[in-house]
């Protein structure tokens, strides 16, 4: 592979050869492998013109191309018709990554653009899977063991990309490139959610207390509200009393505006009527710096959701 700075000639000159050779068409596309793959979408995004789809290997769309529309929608910023592989013994772009991006390309994907940006997940397959050969040191070092053989991986991916050339060639994505990738990314997707990933949509943060509660931001955290603050409150000996929690993401350490958890209703402990004590917390999710880099490589998931919770004897 060339160096970065000069892949744009590498790239022309190979398709200034291939033109030479005989080739008369138009129909244009560009693979890349890894880091590859970040490379070919740079080269792919600036030569739309001329790429007509791009097919990425252990990489994926970089977060850069796409934007949250105002339905909540996702729009990517970018003319050309990707197809992403990855599986789920992939070392170096981590599986989770490739949760993210399915959530942006395909569930929460705009009308316009469905089917553009497709995605294949092939159950146990790794960053070596789709190579021959040695594999590089880094890959040696950070790769997983793949659970299943090259040639039943490398047939996988073959057929999606037989499938992809054959919607660019006719310019048709209205039907999904078959494959397990729906229930494969579920668990993990709904993990995502479930935190209220930063990376899916940006938080709120509000300056009242309660949030906005608007398509293009997250308001809380649904983690905080099914799970944390139930289990600081406890159980009622009541069974007429319930807990309804309200969580709005903010900078916990905030203080101008302070932004802290409250009791919003009280109930009779002796109630013989259904009461519902509702409740307003805080939560923040940290995650780690060298995720910004989105190498694919470092956790995305939030290594800490900072909490304000009402105490259980408040409660």
């Amino acid at each position: 592979m060339p160096e970065p700075i000069l892949i744009d000639s590498y790239v022309s000159k190979t398709i200034k050869s291939i033109k030479e050779a005989g080739f008369t068409g138009d129909n244009i596309l560009i693979a890349g492998h890894s880091l590859g793959g970040v490379m070919s979408q740079k080269y792919a995004a600036s030569n739309a013109e001329t790429i007509k789809g791009q097919i990425l290997m252990g990489s994926v769309l970089l977060r850069g191309s796409h934007s949250i529309n105002d339905d909540g929608t996702t729009h990517f910023d970018y003319d050309v018709p990707t197809l992403t592989l990855g599986g789920t013994k992939d070392g170096l772009m981590r599986v989770s990554r490739l949760a993210e991006a399915y959530w942006h390309q395909d569930k929460n994907i705009e009308s316009t653009q469905v089917g553009k940006f497709p995605i294949v997940a092939l159950e146990g397959s790794s960053h070596m899977s789709y190579m021959t050969g040695e594999p590089p040191s880094a890959v040696k070092k950070r790769d997983l063991v793949a659970d299943i053989d090259d040639v039943t991986a490398r047939k996988s991916f073959g057929a999606a990309i037989v499938s992809f050339i054959d919607q660019v060639v006719k310019q048709d994505f209205s039907k999904e490139i078959k494959s397990d990738t729906a229930t494969v990314l579920k668990p993990l997707i709904e993990g995502l959610e479930m935190e209220g990933s930063y990376q899916l949509k940006p938080p709120c943060y509000g300056h009242e207390s309660e949030n906005p509660d608007v398509p293009t931001c997250t308001k809380a955290n649904p983690w905080t509200m099914a799970y944390s603050q139930p289990m600081m409150g406890g159980t009622f000996d009541n069974s007429k009393i319930s807990l309804s929690d309200d969580d709005n993401f903010h900078r916990v350490s905030s203080v101008d505006p302070v932004h802290l958890p409250q009791l919003l209703t009280e109930c009779d402990k002796n109630t013989t009527t259904d009461c519902v004590l509702n409740t307003m917390t805080v939560t923040e999710n940290k995650y780690d710096f060298l995720d910004k880099l989105d190498t694919g490589y470092y956790p995305i998931a939030a290594s800490e959701m900072k909490t304000k919770l009402s105490s259980r004897q408040a409660i």
